[in-house]
């Protein structure tokens, strides 16, 4: 059975593999289509939670009980936080679609913008399944 250090450095770079997909997916410029690309970019998201939970506790866990093991813990929230992450991801798509028009500069700050949450959301997923492996 791997250590607790071992699993850590394993959801990392799931971390790391997801953070680069996103961030090399929104550099790209698609005037018009930025907001289908973060529905890709959330289900992305949530398949890389879903890896870090296994990583961890060697569990196959299924995307309506990965949304609730977020929530229960505080890295999603229900209702007003899922209106908070929703009126972040519109206000992301807007200047994305504004950034296409604005070469090489604008797109790396898209990716930046995109790698930035991707990692976040992450890192979060890890902090709390490695502080519950500790307790158990």
């Amino acid at each position: 059975m791997p250590s607790l250090k071992e699993k850590r450095n394993r959801a990392v770079l799931t971390v790391i593999a997801t953070t680069t997909a996103n961030a090399g997916g929104a550099a790209v410029p698609t005037p018009g289509i930025e907001t289908g690309k973060h529905a890709v970019y959330s289900a992305a998201e949530i398949a890389m939670c879903v890896a870090i939970y296994n990583i961890y506790f060697s569990e196959n866990i299924s995307k309506d009980e990965i949304k609730e093991f977020l929530m229960k813990n505080g890295i999603a929230t229900a209702s007003g936080g899922s209106l908070a992450f929703v009126g972040t991801k519109l206000g992301h798509s807007a200047i994305a679609e504004l950034l296409n028009f604005v070469p090489v500069i604008g797109w790396g700050i898209k990716a930046v913008l995109a790698g930035s949450i991707t990692a976040s959301i992450g890192m979060s997923c890890i902090g709390v399944c490695h502080a519950l492996a500790e307790k158990r």
